[in-house]
């Protein structure tokens, strides 16, 4: 029946037409003009015990003098607006207000305010996530069906006086697929949900032998805490280490300057390698030292940082510091805080690989862009869907692999041996060569897999004056080249499958009783933010006063200037 009154309600508000219900119930429907004298009705019924209707009667013939002299309409509800765009807003939760005013006035001719818009895609949520109070108590459920469904993934979840805190999930394909891929480095980060309920995305990042992102650990938390993220890095210490494939290795870590996660990395991953952000010690460096200099000074200033942490050369690192802090006498106390140990080449003591910021944790947070508009339950069931897809796709994509190392390596180890062959190679004993580059001569040992260029060492692929000696010595570029570029560490990457969790038996297995509530919404003033919140230590550039120099103000609220 709702189907039959819901397609005849659509049909004439598209054609401006006002109606009332006089009979609406299960086995009949009548409808009349709300216009009082006019003749256009319309009355159906069930047929007999079956489901279909028929319409007995109608006159589809309106003799009210005509439709409605508005774009508005006064059937066009809440509860219309919710049936009309909820198939839509399944597939896409980005599915803005606005976006439906626009395209109700494009398929109904209707016009609604935003208020209307917004009321109507809330009941729409609430048809397709169940109601607030009630919908977070299917974390448990949630948290049991991939236990059973995906054995050896690890989930907790945790609550404080019965009201949602956290939860982590760590797929065990995940897992194996990051050990398998034979590069222990990991990116961490976290974004805030877009949700009306608020909360924290955690996310565990690390890259795959292609260099793309891969997905290891993600969870949900109230709020970015000292130990929320002692509790994140606790269980993913759990997941990596209790996986019998676990060879032990020192991780690389890859994250901002959070205070939070400095504190935690260490304390469960002691001896592993912590490396700061590039981009984030930058933007700091910016607002903390440049602030006082001209533009032509800051730029100069912020060329010498960037050459010292990409320089590969110690000798030349110190160089560069020393200029630095001889230029900007501010520069010493931020680089003795930011500790150039954990993002200059020449002085960070493990791999990375030259990377240098953390881009493939901000990619992860972008790639859930939709998911964060959802509320938890439904949000972490997303997530795992993208994960599922994505292994599912970058496993067939595997198979086709032909070459040795994965495509986009491939090009770097060929353009590096290309450039190599321009280059002069002379030959000290059957390991250790001397390479002639324009304007400097490098030394390169192929025993140690080291050139004094230091590229090598950095990015794990042979450099140009590397190729030059192995190309020379007749051995192979791939043999140089590290194991986690390799195809087949690719396809082990993906090798293992995310289980489907399909929740049919939820349905007939739900209960009245309540484990686990909402968290409590801490209210703001004013609109929520949907704008990203800059990270802890990621300072916001400040107005210089382009008068007096000072900052909080500029030119024309200056005080020097109005004296």
């Amino acid at each position: 029946m709702w189907k039959l009154r819901d397609m005849i309600r659509n049909f004439y508000i598209a054609n401006y037409r006002d109606f009332v219900f006089v009979k609406n119930d299960r086995l009949r429907l009548t409808m009349e003009c709300a216009y009082e004298g006019c003749e256009w009705c319309i009355h159906t019924s069930r047929l007999g015990n079956q489901a279909s209707f028929a319409i007995k009667k109608m006159n589809s013939q309106h003799t009210c003098g005509g439709g409605l002299q508005v774009l508005s309409h006064p059937e066009a509800s809440k509860r219309w607006i919710s049936n009309i765009v909820k198939e839509k807003l399944q597939d896409m939760p980005l599915y803005r207000p606005t976006d439906i005013v626009k395209d109700i006035r494009r398929e109904y001719g209707v016009e609604l305010s935003y208020h209307q818009a917004w009321h109507g895609k809330e009941v729409a949520m609430k048809d397709l996530y169940g109601h607030r109070s009630k919908s977070y108590d299917r974390i448990r459920w949630y948290c049991d069906a991939i236990l059973e469904t995906n054995p050896d993934s690890i989930v907790e979840y945790g609550t404080i006086e019965g009201r949602f805190r956290r939860l982590f999930i760590s797929f065990h394909a995940s897992v194996v697929g990051f050990i398998r891929g034979y590069r222990p480095l990991i990116f961490m980060d976290g974004t805030f949900i877009k949700h009306k309920d608020g909360g924290v995305v955690l996310g565990a990042t690390s890259k795959d032998a292609n260099d793309d992102m891969f997905s290891i650990a993600y969870g949900v938390v109230d709020t970015e805490t000292d130990d929320n993220w002692d509790w994140f890095c606790r269980n993913l210490k759990e997941a990596i280490y209790s996986c019998i494939e676990w060879r032990s290795e020192q991780i690389t870590f890859m994250t901002d300057r959070h205070q939070e996660i400095i504190k935690s990395v260490p304390k469960y991953f002691s001896g592993s390698y912590h490396s700061y952000c590039f981009r984030h010690v930058k933007d700091n460096f910016k607002n903390q030292v440049l602030v006082h200099y001209c533009a032509s000074e800051r730029k100069m200033l912020l060329d010498l940082l960037n050459a010292a942490a990409y320089t590969p050369r110690l000798n030349v690192f110190h160089k560069l510091i020393s200029k630095l802090t001889l230029d900007a006498p501010g520069s010493r106390t931020f680089l003795l805080h930011a500790n150039p140990k954990h993002w200059a080449n020449a002085v960070f003591p493990g791999p990375r690989w030259g990377i240098m910021t953390s881009n493939v944790a901000e990619c992860f947070n972008s790639w859930i862009l939709e998911a964060r508009h959802l509320p938890v339950p439904q949000l972490v069931d997303h997530i795992r869907l993208q994960i599922m897809t994505l292994m599912h796709e970058r496993r067939n994509r595997g198979y086709n692999i032909q070459t040795n190392l994965c495509p986009d390596v491939e090009k770097v180890l060929h353009r590096n041996a290309e450039d190599g062959r321009r280059l002069s190679v002379f030959t000290s004993n059957i390991m250790i060569y001397d390479v002639k580059d324009t304007n400097y001569s490098c030394e390169v040992d192929l025993q140690n897999n080291k050139c004094s260029c230091g590229e090598w060492r950095i990015f794990r692929i042979p450099c140009k004056h590397a190729c030059a000696c192995i190309e020379k010595a007749g051995r192979s570029l791939y043999h140089f080249t590290d194991n986690c570029f390799k195809t087949e560490m690719y396809r082990a990457t993906y090798a293992e499958a995310i289980s489907p969790i399909p929740d049919i038996e939820e349905l007939y297995s739900a209960s009245d009783e309540i484990h686990i509530l909402p968290p409590i919404i801490k209210t703001h003033p004013g609109r929520p933010k949907k704008k990203r919140r800059p990270s802890q230590g990621e300072l916001v550039r400040h107005i210089k006063c382009g008068c007096c120099g000072k900052l909080g103000h500029n030119r024309r609220t200056c005080n020097v200037a109005i004296d």
